[in-house]
């Protein structure tokens, strides 16, 4: 797939963040880990502006902290990684394009449970 200009977003919705995140750890991270914080948003990001179904075809992308995810059609959605299926897809922006996802990508753990307030 050619990388192209711009950079395509796999953004998690709030409910994804809120599934993925206790609202401590929430504030932990936005106030005291930047580090962990690039390493998720790198996470969400490919190199290239690309449409969601140029990402099917292509079967693969890499995202900016070098994780290649499957990126399959299941049906009529599209699934990332096996865990995220894109909700709403091709946003478009200035050199980029938005696909929403409803799960969280990268490496840091799931921290909420049932009795968090999910007010992210």
């Amino acid at each position: 797939m050619p990388t192209g200009t711009g950079v395509t977003i796999l953004a998690p919705s709030d409910d994804a963040f809120a599934a993925k995140f206790s609202e401590d750890n929430w504030d932990e991270l936005m106030t005291h880990h930047a580090d962990e914080l690039r390493t998720l948003l790198k996470a969400h990001l490919i190199t290239g502006a690309h449409p969601i179904g140029d990402l099917v075809n292509a079967g693969t992308a890499t995202t900016l902290d070098g994780t290649t995810v499957a990126v399959t059609r299941t049906g009529p959605t599209v699934r990332l990684a096996d865990r995220a299926d894109a909700v709403c897809a091709d946003y478009q922006a200035t050199n980029a394009r938005i696909h929403i996802i409803n799960a969280v990508l990268g490496p840091l753990p799931t921290t909420a449970n049932d009795s968090d307030h999910r007010a992210h």
